[in-house]
C-alpha cells in the first residue's frame, strides 16, 4: 500500500508543477497582449516632404515613455520646432501614453542626412521597465511607389496627377 500511496503523492506533486506552470504562462500571456507597446516610427508628411518622429503606442493599456534614444543622433537643426528654440519631442521624459494615443513632430531628414537609424525606446507599463531597441531604414521608400486607380471626378483626378509627380520628383531627386 505504501508504494501506492507514494506513487499518488508523486502524481499529485507533477501535476501541481504542471498546473502552477501553466498558470505562470498563461499570467505571461496576459501580460503581454495587454500591455502597452510605445513604437517610435518615421512618417512622410506631403506637401511639404518632411519626415514625421512618430511615437504611438499600439498596446491595450496605457503606458509612460521613459525615453527616446537614437544612433547617429538626430540633426536637431532639420526639426520645426527647434527652429522656434522648443525642445524635440524626443527630448521629455515621462510621457503618459493612453492606447492608441500617438504624438508627432517633423523633421527635414534629406539624403545627405543618415538614412539609418538605431533607436532604443525605454518605457513603462503594468508595472515593468520596457526597453526596445530596433534600426529603422528610410533607403527603402526610394523603391515604393503608390497606385491609385479610383478616378470619378475632375478632383480625382488633379489628385492623381499630382500624387504622380511628386513620386517622379521624389525618384529624380
Amino acid at each position: 500500500m505504501q508504494g501506492f500511496e507514494a506513487i499518488s503523492l508523486l502524481v499529485a506533486f507533477i501535476a501541481l508543477i504542471i498546473s502552477l506552470a501553466t498558470l505562470q504562462q498563461n499570467r505571461n500571456i496576459v501580460e503581454e497582449s495587454n500591455r502597452a507597446y510605445i513604437v517610435l516610427y518615421i512618417d512622410r508628411e506631403r506637401p511639404d516632404d518632411y519626415k514625421s518622429i512618430v511615437l504611438k503606442n499600439f498596446g491595450k493599456t496605457s503606458g509612460v515613455l521613459l525615453s527616446v534614444e537614437f544612433d547617429p543622433p538626430l540633426p536637431v537643426d532639420k526639426s520645426k520646432i527647434h527652429r522656434n528654440n522648443r525642445p524635440l519631442l524626443t527630448d521629455f521624459k515621462n510621457i503618459f501614453f493612453a492606447p492608441g494615443q500617438s504624438f508627432k513632430t517633423h523633421f527635414d531628414l534629406n539624403n545627405d542626412d543618415a538614412q539609418i537609424f538605431n533607436v532604443i525606446v525605454t518605457y513603462e507599463t503594468l508595472g515593468r521597465t520596457i526597453k526596445e531597441s530596433y534600426s529603422i531604414d528610410l533607403t527603402f521608400r526610394k523603391s515604393l511607389y503608390r497606385l491609385k486607380t479610383d478616378v470619378e471626378t475632375e478632383l480625382d483626378a488633379l489628385k492623381t496627377i499630382s500624387q504622380s509627380i511628386l513620386e517622379v520628383s521624389d525618384k529624380l531627386s
